[in-house]
């Protein structure tokens, strides 16, 4: 069962919740907010709860179930900035071009009480950008990021192509990889 922890006995008070909903609600995003549209899509298996997120207003909700293949498909395209926790949509967004952040403050209770176990991947190592556990230095790392501070990009760029098939080479824009491939 996917975080069997947040099962039918979760409540808006576990962690998972209060985490996200305080990286949500905090001053950086919201300043980012007013220069980017800024979306909030919960995992398909979190819609029945998406009630427990205290989410701001100016935060677009989107789930799954309403989007459709076409309509997540623009929604990658149009992503700037990725933050997730384990998701492997990360490298769909990471294709696109978007500028992948993991937020992993409960990585020691997803790896013991999740249905995945810990793997080849490894997310300090391989990941498509920097790894935070708490939402002060996801915050303070968003906010260099929206100054233009592309720290450590190539390497989160090696790391994808690294990924994916040997002779097909990351190019600037997703567009740009289709015609000159």
């Amino acid at each position: 069962q996917w975080r069997r922890w947040l099962n039918k006995k979760a409540s808006k008070n576990d962690n998972y919740f209060t985490q996200w909903s305080n990286f949500l609600k905090s001053k950086e995003l919201k300043d980012l907010s007013s220069e980017y549209s800024t979306v909030f899509m919960i995992h398909p298996e979190l819609e029945d709860k998406s009630n427990f997120f205290d989410i701001p207003k100016y935060i677009k909700i989107l789930q799954y179930s309403d989007l459709g293949a076409m309509k997540l498909q623009e929604q990658i395209n149009q992503t700037k900035i990725m933050i997730t926790d384990f998701s492997s949509i990360a490298v769909d967004y990471a294709i696109a071009g978007a500028d992948i952040l993991y937020f992993q403050f409960d990585r020691d209770e997803y790896y013991n009480n999740h249905t995945i176990k810990k793997g080849w991947f490894d997310y300090d190592l391989d990941g498509f950008g920097p790894v935070f556990f708490n939402t002060r230095n996801l915050t303070e790392y968003i906010r260099r990021l929206s100054k233009e501070d592309k720290t450590n990009r190539e390497i989160y760029k090696k790391r994808l192509n690294d990924l994916i098939l040997d002779d097909y080479q990351m190019i600037e824009t997703p567009s740009q990889n289709v015609y000159q491939q």
